[in-house]
Formats: C-alpha cells, structure tokens, sequence
C-alpha cells in the first residue's frame, strides 16, 4: 500500500513532435520491506549512466540508518498531447488507476504552460487535483530531491525505464519531463511526510529519517 499516492504531471503547451511532451509520474510513500528497484540497480537493466550519474548509481544506503519509508514510482509515461487529448487522458488514466485500485489521493498539476487551464477543465471532475507552483529551476529541483536518490531512498518499478533514463541523462539529456514530473511528486510527498510527523517544512537536505 501506498500512503499518500499521487500522479504528478508535467504539462506542455501544445502538441505535435517538434514541441515538449507532457510527463506523467505515478508515485507514493512506502514500506521499505517490498523492495523496489534502487536507482543504482538501474545499471544492471542495462541503462547507459551519464558521467555526472556515476557516482549516484553506485551509492548504496547504510543498512543500520534506513527509513522505515521511502518513495516508490510505480510507473512513468511521456507522451505528445495538446490541451484536449491531456484532458482525455488524465481522464481516461485515472480511471484504468481506479479501476486496479490505483487511485491517487492527489493530482499534482504544474502551474505552468496548460496545467492552468487543466485545472480549470477538470477541478470539478477530479477529486485531489492541486495546482503545483513551481519554485526555482529544473535543475534547483532536482538538486533539492538528488539526496534521496542518493541514500537509495526512492525506488522504481519496472515500467519506469523512461524516467530512470531522464534522471541519468539530466540535464543534458533529450528530454526532462519525467525528471520535473518526479521532482514536483517527489517534493510533495516530502512536505506531506513531514507534515504528518508535526512540521510545517521539511528539513534541508530533504531527506526521510526517524
């Protein structure tokens, strides 16, 4: 089980092939005992580790200092869509969710390019649907969420490969719509973990501890 379960989407503005695609993370909280996939186990899938990404694949978590949490990603999927077809498909997504008992508590929708006018199409439709402001760069946010890859605190199922590929490319690499995607999730559930342990901000560098 996963506690909270959120799907967080990177929007574009429009569609067609010369423009970004829209990201789509599904990811939450959980128990450390069902062991998903280290990003450092990416390498034995054998994915291509960027230069810069090296040192993170093969950093591995001390045993002895594990959280009894951790964020897993259970999938992550890309694709070319205007303001119509990413109404149609977060509609029709959430609903495939639902019906393998996937639903997520919270939609997480960038502020940016078409969330605003997602949210305004589907705020009434969508139960848990939050425009995400984003704060500072991709890179900022990444750097912000890079400790948690590093102690081996996020996992990743398999039909995530797209999304491991972005984060050992980033930002260097093709595409990072997967990488915002993840990095807005993965801030989020942070804020929400800390919040339940009675903080109103996370501590820096982000990271899940007793």
């Amino acid at each position: 089980p996963h506690a909270p379960l959120v799907l967080s989407c990177d929007l574009a503005f429009k569609g067609g092939a010369e423009n970004d695609p829209c990201g789509f993370v599904l990811l939450g909280l959980a128990d450390q005992s069902r062991a998903p996939q280290p990003l450092h186990q990416a390498r034995d899938s054998g994915l291509q580790l960027h230069r810069n990404s090296a040192a993170l694949a093969n950093t591995a978590a001390d045993p002895g200092g594990e959280s009894p949490f951790l964020i897993e990603v259970l999938w992550a999927q890309r694709h070319q869509l205007d303001l119509p077809g990413t109404v149609n498909y977060l509609l029709q997504t959430l609903d495939a969710l639902k019906q393998q008992g996937l639903s997520p508590d919270a939609v997480l929708i960038e502020d940016a390019a078409n969330g605003p006018a997602v949210c305004q199409l589907l705020r009434r439709q969508i139960p848990g649907l939050i425009a995400i402001r984003p704060q500072g760069s991709k890179v900022s946010r990444a750097h912000a969420v890079a400790p948690l890859l590093e102690a081996a605190q996020v996992g990743f199922q398999r039909p995530t490969e797209a999304l491991q590929s972005e984060l050992l490319c980033f930002p260097t690499g093709a595409h990072d719509d997967l990488v915002d995607a993840f990095c807005q999730g993965v801030i989020w559930l942070q804020q929400q973990h800390w919040r339940g342990r009675g903080r109103s901000e996370p501590p820096r560098p982000l990271l899940f501890s007793h």
